[in-house]
């Protein structure tokens, strides 16, 4: 069952933001330009695909582990996120349901998309249009061309603190 939740857990992170470092500037220009990005990605894009690599990093900024594979998003509500490193998972989601299939177990695991991802940063991805209800937006900064935006939950039991 974890390895079914944990790449909700920290998907929006690979796409779209970082934390901020504590002491980071923002400026009020920066800040609507971020929260205007969030916007237009979140009900403005309808399709995606790419690469990714993710770190899963401890409070103290060790990295406990690294994966890696790829995904294509059709919203609203579709996506197929492929794990190919460590082990092999792909997540698909229908609109309806989330079915994980864990290669080295030979299991299917079907779980309702709206439960699976209530409060996750995978919420944002799928493109419902009460997401961004979801989130607080606590500023963003731009950097090198790139505006990061920091997110954080309203409702604290989400298992994140921030995206």
């Amino acid at each position: 069952m974890q390895r079914f939740l944990r790449p909700f857990a920290v998907t929006l992170v690979l796409l779209t933001a970082v934390t901020f470092a504590e002491d980071a500037a923002t400026d009020s220009s920066a800040n609507a330009a971020g929260a205007q990005l969030v916007e237009s990605f979140v009900n403005d894009v309808t399709t995606l695909q790419g690469r990714f690599e993710q770190s899963l990093v401890d409070a103290d900024g060790e990295v406990l582990e690294r994966t890696s594979g790829t995904l294509q998003i059709n919203r609203p509500g579709q996506f197929r996120w492929r794990y190919t490193e460590p082990y092999e998972q792909v997540l698909v989601a229908d609109g309806l349901n989330i079915w994980s299939y864990d290669v080295d177990l030979a299991q299917v695991t079907v779980k309702p998309q709206q439960e699976a991802l209530a409060n996750t940063p995978a919420l944002l991805l799928g493109g419902s249009e009460d997401a961004l209800q979801q989130f607080n937006n606590e500023g963003s900064y731009e950097e090198a061309g790139t505006t990061w935006v920091r997110l954080s939950p309203k409702n604290t039991d989400s298992g994140f603190l921030r995206v």
